[in-house]
């Protein structure tokens, strides 16, 4: 097994997350489930927490787990980048990988207790004003860290009161070192947001005319 974990957490916090991943199933709550996926939330160590877990099940998804390029390595390193770069996401605490031949991967990170965009669109909460402003400040905050998100959508944009932008599901990140690429990948990004909204066609106009449109270059901040 390997591990890494957040220097803010003592040994016995990092002992007692553990101990809750043992057994999520009667210690916390399961939030979804795929194949090969599921999250958790649960408390340990007096804190919020959400496990994400994946299991490794194919050759290819193992050796890139042995190489740390797995999902949960690319989220865990992404979401260190992005706090440094000051992108809000929750704090990656601990990555937990088992068996030499990893078998299975565990992300712990804290919880990000702000509602997705496009649940409070759909529901029409009132949205902040300055929402719209703060997504495009976010993916130039993107192409300062020369990634890419890989699913940026409304449901992976939780907005807190100020209107400001919490990055989560960072499993598809991806550095570019070439320019040119990473300029159409974040306004890929951008599109991919849109098209999230396209079913609001209120909203789908007013976070466009701030963004732009699909296909087009990614507009400077104001």
């Amino acid at each position: 097994m390997s591990q890494q974990s957040h220097p803010s957490l003592a040994p016995e916090e990092v002992a007692e997350i553990r101990e809750s991943l043992s057994d999520l199933s009667s210690r916390g709550s399961l939030i979804y489930e795929t194949k090969g996926q599921t999250i958790h939330r649960f408390q340990a160590a007096d804190r919020d927490l959400i496990a994400k877990s994946y299991q490794l099940n194919s050759l290819a998804r193992k050796a890139a787990a042995v190489f740390k390029y797995s999902r949960a390595h690319r989220s865990y390193r992404a979401g260190t980048r992005f706090l440094d770069a000051g992108i809000k996401t929750p704090i990656p605490l601990l990555l937990e990988t088992k068996g030499t031949f990893p078998s299975s991967a565990t992300l712990v990170t804290e919880f990000c207790p702000f509602p997705a965009l496009r649940e409070s669109l759909v529901e029409n909460a009132p949205v902040h004003p300055s929402s719209p402003e703060k997504i495009l400040i976010l993916l130039h905050q993107l192409l300062s860290t020369r990634c890419s998100h890989g699913d940026f959508h409304a449901r992976n944009l939780l907005v807190d009161d100020e209107g400001n932008p919490h990055l989560i599901d960072l499993d598809g990140v991806k550095h570019h070192s070439d320019s040119a690429k990473l300029t159409r990948y974040i306004c890929a990004d951008r599109d991919r947001f849109l098209r999230s909204l396209e079913p609001l066609p209120e909203y789908h106009q007013k976070f466009g005319s701030v963004l732009g449109d699909p296909g087009t270059s990614l507009p400077n901040t104001l």
